[in-house]
This record gives C-alpha cells, sequence and structure tokens, in this order.
C-alpha cells in the first residue's frame, strides 16, 4: 500500500463526501484504510469498499454469511441489471459456467476473503471425523459413463458432485462449494440435470464438474503409477481437511470421478471410501476413446502413459486406443484388488444404462454394512438410452491381439 494515499487524506475534509470509495484488493490494507479514515473524522456509513461492480458496501463481512451477498446482489441501490439477470438463471440451472461477467463479478466480490478463510477452514477440520462415505467413481479412462454416474447419483437427491461453481476460485476449492451452497439454498434450486455432457463437461454453473482433488494437491504427481510413493503427511492431512470440509458444506457424501492412479490417493487419505467400479464393453469403448483422441491433443496426460509402445495414434487409432484402456485396465485391478468386496461394487456401463435400480439396490446394502443409512426405496430414473455405437469385425480382431498379447503390457511395479 502506497502511504502517501493515506498521508494526503489529512489536508481534505471528509466530512464533505457523501461517499468515500475504498477501491482495494487486499483485505489487511482494506481495513487499515477505513481505521485511517475513521480518525480522520469519516463517517463509517459512507466507507464503502467497492471491487469494480460496486457489490459490498462493507469492508469486512462475514464469510459465513455468504447469503447476505447474495441478497446485497439483488437489492443494493448500485443496481447492475445484466448481473441480476444472471442470477435469476441460477433458478433453473440455465447459466453457463462460461458466462464471464458472472464468473468475473463473484470473484471479485469475495476473493479478498476467499484464501485467508479457506485455511482457517483447513486448519479447523484438520483432525475432524468425516461422517459420511466418499463415492468413488472408479473408471479405466474417460468415455466409460463416469458422467452421467455422477449426475444419476445427485438427482437421486443423496449424494452430491463437485459442481462447476469449483471453476470460479481454482485455489480455493472449500470456499467455492460455500458459494455454490448458499445460491443453491438461496434460490431453492439443486443438482439437477438432464443427463447430458460433451466429453464428460458441462454448462450450467450446478451441472458437475470433473474437479480431481488428487490432481489439485499433487498436480502431474497423481499420473504417476506408485502414486501412495508420491504422498507426504502434508498432503496427506490437506486431503483430509479438503474432504471434510466438503461434506460438511454439503450434508451429504461426495461423489467424484477417480482413474486408476488415484485409488491410491483415496486409500491412503480416507478408508471409508465406498467404490462404484464401472466397466464397459472393451470395443465400443476403444471406439469411444479414438474419437476422444481425434478431438483432443495427444498426448493428454493420464491417457498417453498408459502407451509405452512405438504404436502412435495418427498411424494405428484403434491399436493406440486399445493399449491405452488394456492397461488402465490393469492399474486399476491391480489397486482394487486388495479393497474388501464390501467396500465395491462393480457394474458395466450397460447393465447399470439398463437397470440403475440394480445398482442401487446393491450399494445401499453395502453402505448400511459400513455404518450408513439411506431409504431402501429407489425413485430414480427407470433407465438410460446407450448411445449406440457398434464395433465392426475389424475394429474387433485388433482390440482382441492386443488384448491378447503381453508385449503392450506396463510392469506397474509395487
Amino acid at each position: 500500500m502506497d502511504k502517501r494515499i493515506i498521508r494526503d487524506l489529512k489536508y481534505v475534509s471528509l466530512e464533505s463526501f457523501e461517499f468515500i470509495f475504498v477501491c482495494i484488493a487486499n483485505l489487511d490494507n482494506a481495513i487499515k484504510i477505513k481505521d485511517r479514515l475513521l480518525k480522520l473524522g469519516a463517517k463509517e456509513n459512507k466507507i464503502k469498499w467497492i471491487n469494480n461492480y460496486y457489490y459490498d458496501n462493507k469492508v469486512y463481512v462475514n464469510i459465513n454469511k455468504h447469503v447476505d451477498y447474495i441478497k446485497l446482489w439483488r437489492t443494493s441501490e448500485f443496481d447492475n441489471l445484466e448481473f441480476n439477470a444472471s442470477l435469476n438463471k441460477c433458478k433453473n440451472n440455465q447459466l453457463d459456467y462460461n458466462n464471464y461477467y458472472f464468473l468475473r463479478s463473484f470473484k471479485h466480490s469475495l476473493h479478498n476473503f476467499a484464501e485467508a478463510e479457506e485455511n482457517r477452514r483447513l486448519n479447523e477440520k484438520k483432525d475432524a471425523i468425516n461422517s459420511y462415505p466418499v463415492i468413488a467413481i472408479s473408471y479405466s479412462l474417460g468415455r466409460s459413463g463416469t458422467t452421467l454416474m455422477s449426475q444419476w447419483l445427485a438427482s437421486l437427491g443423496l449424494f452430491a458432485y463437485p459442481p462447476n461453481m469449483l471453476k470460479i476460485n481454482p485455489y480455493t476449492p472449500a470456499m467455492n462449494f460455500s458459494y455454490y451452497k448458499a445460491i443453491e439454498d438461496y434460490f431453492k434450486v439443486s443438482s439437477t440435470s438432464d443427463f447430458t455432457s460433451d466429453f464428460g463437461n458441462t454448462d450450467g454453473i450446478f451441472s458437475e464438474f470433473e474437479f480431481c482433488l488428487g490432481s489439485y494437491l499433487m498436480g502431474g504427481n497423481l499420473y504417476k503409477f506408485d502414486t501412495k510413493k508420491q504422498m507426504n503427511n502434508q498432503l496427506i492431512s490437506d486431503a483430509r481437511s479438503y474432504i471434510s470440509n466438503f461434506v460438511d458444506i454439503l450434508k451429504k457424501p461426495l461423489s467424484m470421478k477417480v482413474r486408476p492412479q488415484a485409488i491410491e490417493f483415496y486409500e491412503t487419505i480416507y478408508g471409508n471410501t465406498f467404490y462404484i467400479v464401472i466397466k464397459r464393453d472393451i470395443y465400443t469403448h476403444v471406439l469411444a476413446l479414438v474419437n476422444m483422441y481425434k478431438s483432443f491433443c495427444l498426448p493428454m496426460m493420464g491417457y498417453s502413459e498408459f502407451n509405452q509402445s512405438d504404436v502412435e495414434f495418427e498411424k494405428e487409432p484403434i491399436k493406440y486406443a486399445a493399449i491405452t484402456l488394456k492397461n488402465a485396465i490393469a492399474l486399476r485391478e491391480r489397486n482394487l484388488q486388495n479393497i474388501s468386496d464390501d467396500r465395491k461394487v462393480v457394474i458395466s456401463y450397460e447393465d447399470f444404462c439398463n437397470n440403475p435400480k440394480a445398482l442401487y439396490d446393491e450399494m445401499i446394502e453395502k453402505l448400511s454394512k459400513m455404518g450408513y443409512s439411506y431409504p431402501k426405496e429407489y425413485n430414480g430414473v427407470k433407465s438410460f438410452n446407450i448411445s449406440p455405437r457398434i464395433a465392426d469385425s475389424k475394429t474387433i480382431e485388433i482390440v482382441d491381439s492386443i488384448f491378447n498379447d503381453d508385449r503392450y503390457n506396463i510392469d506397474f511395479k509395487d
């Protein structure tokens, strides 16, 4: 802070001003300026702390009362029609998280408190005992049906997924959950979905976001095949604090997509993880992967590591996709082998789509043995349509040759 700003204020008659706007990003500096202004004769009710969008008229607001922010935004004398229109769209989950104005406004209104509050929450939950299970949707590679699974779980009203609101500030996921819950409660909306996505991506701010706690804390180290060795005590403590914060805010279990490497991450930090192991017909899965690899630029982190051969996607796409899938499945099976059957349920994507109730019944039965109580009656969707994708004989031949050839196997050393 430039002290000359404060020093020069003593030459100004502050009593004559209708309002005094304090435009500053750092909370500590804002409070210092406010205190100085008061000493120089300014009236507290005339001091307005703003952040480019005029949504807050206080230097400090209790971060736990997020609904107060929302009421301010909607009733502020600095009414902004575009922002209010965006908030109204929240009611029906019609607001695209890419709405630049909304995200920028929201972040500016709260970011001064977010990082400090994030740290406080982490410390507060450092040794907390989590009263909810973590629902880990275990998959081999993308295009497994995990997004539909997450959406289905949330549609039951018993579980939650990470929402796109987490993208507001990538450095404060716990606070982002708080913002999400505040708006959800205020507008009486819930994590509803039309069960659609684009390669796992969704648009609405309340829609499912592919947030991976392991990737957030470990970065590229999560994609290595010896995840447990990459974890230290501080990381484990932070991970447990985050999980406790998330579920404490949501008041329900959180479901997260778990890649093969991340199984060790969750097993290390949290013994009450329940796994939904979703499998898919390997032939249609390979075709889906080929389509995805064509849509994104290779190499893809988390995918390309599973091909350590000389096979190139550009020359042999089916073969390349089959190799990555085969090794991803192998790593997942290795990391799941020591987990009790009481903490996991295995289902194919096709069986799930045809009869989601069967999965629910088995899930609830096993969760009850873990000490968690959920309604036995199923009130969800009866079935889902499966996108038609039929492998021809040539594709089947290539895939079979890869899955039956040990030369393409990766040696996942313990």
